[in-house]
C-alpha cells in the first residue's frame, strides 16, 4: 500500500521537470520526500530514508536560502530528519552529523523570534541527533549539546500552551541527562533526569498516552537505577523496579516483544542492584527471572548482541548463589 503513496508524485514529475517548472518540480520532490519518510517508518527503513534524502536534495536545488528561505528551511529540516532515520540503521556517526548540519541550516531561518514553533520542533530534532552522535563520538560534549537543544525547545513548548510537545521534550531531556550522568556529575544529572521524566508523566498518563507513558517510565527507571549507584541504593533501586513494572503494563511480550525484552533486562539490572543491599537471594532470583524473560526474545540467532549482554548479566546474577 505504501507504494501507492509514491505514484502520484512520480507521475507529476513526468510533467514538472526542473528545467520547465522548477517551483512545481521542487514542491513535488519535497512531497515525494515526505512520502518516502512516511514509508521509512513502516518498512525498508534504509532504502526509503535514502530515497527521501535524494528527493529533498533535489528540492534544494531550487529552494535556495537566498530566493526561498522558508522552503529552504523546511526542506533542510526534513532532510535532517531523513538523515536521522538513516543513522538508526547505517553509518551512525556520518549520518547523525549530516542530520545536525541540516538542522543547523534550518535554524538559520527558523529563528525563535520569527518562527517559534518551527524553531522548537527543529531544536528537539537537533537534540535527538546530538544524542545519536553521542553514542559513537565525543560522548560528553554531544550529550551537553543535546541537552542544550532540548532546553531551547522548552522555551517555546510550555506545559500550558503545548502540553504534548512539552512532555515529549521533557522525556527526551530526561534520557539525555541520564546519559550524561554516566560520564559526569552522576548524582546531580541522575536527579535532573528523574525530575524531567516526572514532568513528562504529568502529561503522559497511562490512560491517554499508554506508549509514551511506558517509554517515559522506562527512562525514569534508568534514571533511578543510575542514582542508586551513588545514593540511597535500596530506595532508588526499588523506585527503578516500580517504574519498569509500570512500563511492562503496556509493553507486553505479545504486543511489544522487543520493548518487553529490553525492559525485562533493565528490571533484572535493578533487582541485581537491590540484591546487593537487601534480601540477596530473593532479589537475585528475581533478577535471574527477569533476564530469562528477556532471553525469550533476545535469541542468539536474531539479536546476538542483546543475547550476549543479557547472558553476561544473568551469569553475574547467578553469582549471588555461589
Amino acid at each position: 500500500m505504501y507504494k501507492m503513496l509514491l505514484i502520484p508524485f512520480k507521475k507529476a514529475l513526468e510533467i514538472y521537470t526542473l528545467d520547465n517548472y522548477p517551483l512545481d518540480y521542487a514542491m513535488v520532490q519535497s512531497n515525494l520526500g515526505n512520502a518516502y519518510l512516511y514509508s521509512a517508518e513502516v518498512r525498508d527503513k534504509e532504502k526509503n530514508a535514502q530515497n527521501a534524502i535524494n528527493a529533498y536534495q533535489k528540492a534544494l536545488e531550487v529552494y535556495t536560502v537566498e530566493q526561498y528561505p522558508v522552503d529552504y528551511a523546511g526542506s533542510q529540516s526534513n532532510l535532517g530528519y531523513a538523515y536521522s532515520i538513516l543513522a538508526e540503521v547505517r553509518d551512525k556517526e556520518k549520518n547523525a552529523q549530516k542530520a545536525i548540519n541540516a538542522y543547523q541550516k534550518a535554524l538559520e531561518i527558523y529563528t525563535v523570534e520569527k518562527f517559534p514553533i518551527d524553531y522548537a520542533m527543529v531544536q528537539n530534532h537537533l537534540g535527538n541527533a546530538f544524542g545519536c552522535l553521542a553514542e559513537v563520538r565525543d560522548y560528553e560534549n554531544n550529550s551537553l549539546n543535546a541537552i542544550n537543544a532540548f532546553q531551547k525547545a522548552l522555551e517555546i513548548y510550555t506545559l500550558d500552551n503545548y502540553p504534548l510537545d512539552y512532555a515529549m521534550v521533557q522525556s527526551n531531556l530526561g534520557d539525555e541527562y541520564r546519559c550524561l550522568a554516566e560520564v559526569r556529575d552522576q548524582e546531580s544529572n541522575a536527579q535532573n533526569a528523574i525530575y524531567t521524566c516526572q514532568k513528562a508523566l504529568e502529561v503522559y498518563t497511562i490512560d491517554k498516552y499508554p506508549l509514551d507513558f511506558a517509554n517515559t517510565q522506562n527512562h525514569l527507571g534508568n534514571a533511578y537505577r543510575c542514582l542508586a549507584e551513588v545514593r540511597d541504593t535500596e530506595n532508588n533501586a526499588q523506585n527503578a523496579i516500580n517504574a519498569y513494572q509500570k512500563a511492562l503494563e503496556i509493553f507486553t511480550i505479545e504486543e511489544y516483544p522487543l520493548d518487553y525484552a529490553h525492559i525485562q533486562h533493565n528490571l533484572g539490572n535493578a533487582y541485581r542492584c537491590l540484591a546487593e543491599v537487601r534480601d540477596k537471594e530473593t532479589n537475585g532470583q528475581k533478577a535471574i527471572n527477569a533476564y530469562q524473560k528477556a532471553l525469550e526474545i533476545f535469541t542468539i540467532e536474531e539479536y546476538p548482541l542483546d543475547y550476549a549482554e543479557t547472558q553476561k548479566d544473568l551469569e553475574t546474577a547467578k553469582g549471588f548463589f555461589l
